[in-house]
């Protein structure tokens, strides 16, 4: 579900079990019934210090609904790959073999594995490698260049029959001329996300923003649904911004989302085809290097 409204493409984040690959950016549908165990991978380089992690499971069929015991969760349903070999490289001179640590606790998931000694680093290219089963899947991408926010504000708005009032952040950045750029956003209260909802995030094209932008609202596509879910925002509260800078590819990515809910009429009227990846050979899902600033603001 999206809307241009603002200029400003907007949506719920869904769970990586929804994505398909694209190998030479061919869309895929899963039939849950017969579907055969894919690869999924969460795979993040950014600007921060490190580490970094991966994450590896295998899609399971979405009828599924028991915890397996790599899960801390029954409603956790992915089954956690732990013998693969995952190696990211820059285009420089480090190679880094990834150790397997299996749960994050500040994810509340299984299947992790961490960097020992790559660095993020804007404009740099990664590579990352999976050997698993006899197979090996690559991706390469590259750490776009840092946009800095000038400041963030707030704005109220009414939502719902009840009227319910809800603060919003604004943010507020001078757009790079002369360079494509895309943007993903998002913001936490005291350290807790904006909503109550599972990891929305707002994007957008530069194609519709004004040399400055004078404030694009973090509304986390709560216009759509849970509208009550906002995390209030008090007097006091430390609010922190999140602008990051990804490549075409992550927009892509984020935006089959959208497509797709928007074509299926929402996300439990059938099984959705899920938005192109950037790995290879089949995998689902992504390998995202954003370049990422955060800006933080006491309400």
């Amino acid at each position: 579900m999206y809307s241009y409204s603002g200029h400003i493409i907007r949506f719920i984040a869904v769970s990586v079990m929804l994505f398909v690959s694209f190998a030479c950016t061919k869309v895929y549908d899963i039939k849950a019934d017969s579907a055969k165990p894919l690869l999924v991978v969460e795979a993040e380089v950014n600007n921060f210090q490190p580490p970094y992690y991966v994450r590896l499971t295998q899609s399971v069929d979405w009828k599924v609904r028991t915890g397996d015991s790599n899960s801390s969760d029954n409603n956790d349903i992915a089954m956690s790959v732990t013998t693969a070999r995952v190696i990211i490289s820059d285009n420089i001179s480090i190679v880094d073999t990834l150790e397997y640590i299996g749960y994050r606790e500040d994810k509340n998931s299984y299947g992790w594995y961490v960097t020992n000694k790559i660095y993020g680093e804007e404009g740099v290219t990664y590579n990352l490698k999976i050997e698993y089963e006899g197979n090996e899947y690559t991706s390469t991408s590259t750490i776009p260049y840092s946009v800095q926010a000038d400041s963030v504000g707030f704005i109220t708005r009414k939502y719902g029959e009840e009227k319910i009032r809800v603060d919003i952040p604004r943010l507020y950045f001078k757009e790079p001329a002369y360079t494509k750029n895309y943007y993903l956003m998002y913001y936490t209260v005291n350290g807790h996300k904006g909503s109550a909802n599972m990891l929305p995030y707002t994007i957008a094209d530069d194609m519709y923003l004004n040399a400055y932008v004078n404030g694009i609202e973090i509304d986390n596509g709560q216009k759509y649904v849970n509208k009550e879910n906002y995390m209030p925002i008090d007097e006091g509260a430390y609010v922190m911004v999140y602008l990051e800078s990804i490549n075409r590819e992550t927009y892509i990515f984020y935006k089959g989302i959208i497509d797709q809910f928007n074509a299926d009429g929402g996300g439990f009227s059938s099984i959705p085809a899920t938005p192109p990846s950037n790995i290879s050979n089949g995998a689902l899902g992504l390998f995202k290097t954003p370049a990422i600033s955060v800006i933080t603001k006491k309400r």
